[in-house]
């Protein structure tokens, strides 16, 4: 695997207060580390942002834990295998 290969993520800065602004977030970047047997890699081409995202980035009751200050933010990724692991019957190869 190349060692150019980096993961961009997004973080909670603050806790949002009426529309999302920049400074409400952190761009950030660090190495993939090597990968281990029975991973895949997944370079993700689309990622899926919906309105029950806001609740999860307020501090308040919700129906999942809310996203701490500087913790990434989940969401839904589309992606293409980018590299792969083999082990023996993984992905039918």
């Amino acid at each position: 695997m190349s060692a150019a290969l980096a993961n961009h993520q997004f973080r909670l800065a603050a806790r949002l207060v009426g529309m999302v602004k920049p400074g409400d977030w952190n761009s950030a970047s660090e190495s993939v580390r090597e990968m281990t047997g029975g991973e895949i890699l997944i370079k993700v081409l689309y990622l899926s942002i919906d309105p029950a995202m806001r609740s999860w980035i307020n501090e308040g009751k919700s129906y999942i834990r809310p996203v701490a200050i500087d913790e990434v933010k989940s969401c839904g990724p589309a992606g293409s295998q980018s590299h792969c692991v083999k082990i023996s019957g993984l992905l039918g190869r």
